[in-house]
């Protein structure tokens, strides 16, 4: 990772989970087999209290920076009213 998170703001809630890919099939004599495809994927999710542009400032800086060519989603998909133009998506 590039830089340091920003320490405040403070997370309202944080989730994390994984993801791993898994086929499964069984035969005519009930035996069952699986058999894991695809890599493990981690997802994480924050929420933040409402913050000012200035509050937030910091956070989508250090997403910026971030190098993205190693994730699947290239850039986070946001849902953010009332920046006033300071990022929109």
């Amino acid at each position: 990772m590039a830089g340091t998170y920003p320490t405040t703001p403070e997370f309202a809630s944080i989730g994390f989970s994984s993801e791993q890919a898994t086929i499964t099939s069984t035969t005519d004599s009930g035996k069952m087999f699986s058999v894991q495809v695809d890599g493990q994927r981690f997802k994480f999710s924050a929420s933040y209290p409402p913050m000012t542009r200035d509050e937030f400032a910091p956070v989508i800086a250090f997403i910026m920076k971030q190098p993205y060519e190693h994730y699947v989603d290239h850039r986070p998909r946001w849902n953010i009213k009332n920046l006033g133009g300071f990022y929109t998506r």
